[in-house]
């Protein structure tokens, strides 16, 4: 999980959620994040803060699919995370993947068939 927060004076506070704070690359997160919000021009300091918490188990999954490309699905996806989100006050995860159609025409390379 991630926030961010804006504070006075140019300031901003990056909060990451990690599941262990043993987490082998926790300092390159902390690193990397300075580094990419400093060089933005109106940012003057940056403070990166870190927890850890169990991922909560998954209770409900809901899928936006289509074969064809261009019609929308990842814009689908994102406003009903957003609203389910602003419904039940709970965290949603989305996840946006291609999926390969069950279907490929294909031809043996032997025969051509």
């Amino acid at each position: 999980m991630f926030g961010l927060a804006l504070l006075r004076d140019r300031e901003v506070l990056f909060h990451l959620e990690l599941t262990t704070l043993a987490y082998p690359i926790k300092d390159v997160f902390e690193q990397r994040t300075n580094e990419v919000a400093s060089m933005l021009p109106w940012v003057k300091s940056v403070k990166v803060t870190m927890s850890a918490q169990l991922a909560r188990p998954i209770s409900n999954i809901m899928a936006v699919t289509s074969r064809k490309g261009g019609v929308e699905k990842s814009t689908a996806a994102v406003n009903r995370a957003y609203t389910l989100a602003s419904m039940v006050l709970e965290l949603v995860s989305l996840m946006l993947m291609p999926i390969v159609p069950a279907y490929q025409p294909w031809s043996h390379p032997s025969t051509g068939c």
